[in-house]
């Protein structure tokens, strides 16, 4: 009994360090390493607000790929992301995978992208560890202040109560370099985009945001805690979670 449970959490362990919540949390902002000056544009004015969010990935087929409930911080280009990884659904994740997570402790991870440092980092509490992830160049080359915006009305629709007007927006910069997304903008909370799609190479992308709180966030949701380990790949994460996992087993 314990080899089979000790597999099923080297797999899940697998998934979630390699490409599990890399590829999620990658491809659900879009995108973590390299879009996020153009994601925060795509804000216009609100440079600084918190909501909930529910953010969903498809494939080209349109089928649903990684759907996953999260806060949502934005501050002057910082952005940052809590999941509840017991409430992320994927067709990678393994069925019982709630609970070993909260065995592994990676039942939450939080992401903070901090293009002043040059990296993202995934967060979590549970084992105290933090997994750093370089951002991409071109994503260092703006600060979003220099991408410019351009939006075509194309439709008004009402969206989780709120009468919206969707646009055809482009984000671009000096490259030429566009990244094309909806919007669709509440009109009842000053133009605040509560839904957002965009498509991120051959993924379709939506972010719904509700409950947007429009006052800036506090300045302690983007920094990094104290005391936790840091690591520079997936690999050596694994590796920490494993021997974690290890020890588990021969305490039993």
């Amino acid at each position: 009994m314990k080899s089979a449970r000790f597999t099923s959490l080297v797999l899940l362990c697998a998934l979630i360090c390699g490409r599990g919540v890399m590829e999620a949390q990658g491809m659900a902002v879009p995108a973590l390493t390299g879009m996020d000056a153009a994601l925060a544009r795509l804000f216009g004015e609100f440079t600084a607000f918190s909501a909930d969010a529910t953010v969903q990935v498809y494939d080209r087929e349109e089928q649903e790929i990684l759907s996953a409930p999260m806060k949502f911080a934005i501050s002057d280009g910082n952005i940052r992301m809590d999941v509840e990884m017991s409430k992320l659904k994927s067709k990678d994740l393994p069925s019982g995978a709630a609970a070993s997570l909260k065995q592994l402790g990676m039942e939450t991870a939080s992401t903070l992208i901090l293009p002043e440092k040059g990296a993202s980092y995934v967060i979590y509490p549970g084992l105290e560890s933090i997994l750093r992830v370089p951002l991409k160049p071109e994503a260092l080359k703006s600060s979003g202040k220099d991408l410019r915006l351009e939006r075509e009305e194309m439709g008004r629709e009402t969206l989780d109560g709120h009468p919206c007007i969707r646009y055809r927006v482009n984000v671009s910069g000096a490259s030429g370099a566009t990244q094309k997304a909806l919007t669709w903008n509440a009109q009842d909370l000053n133009g605040f985009p509560v839904q957002i799609q965009v498509l991120d190479g051959d993924h379709l992308v939506i972010m719904r945001f509700r409950k947007p709180n429009l006052a800036a966030p506090v300045a302690s949701l983007f920094s990094l805690p104290g005391g936790y380990a840091q690591y520079d790949s997936q690999q050596a994460l694994m590796q920490a979670v494993m021997m974690k996992a290890v020890s588990g087993f021969q305490g039993e």
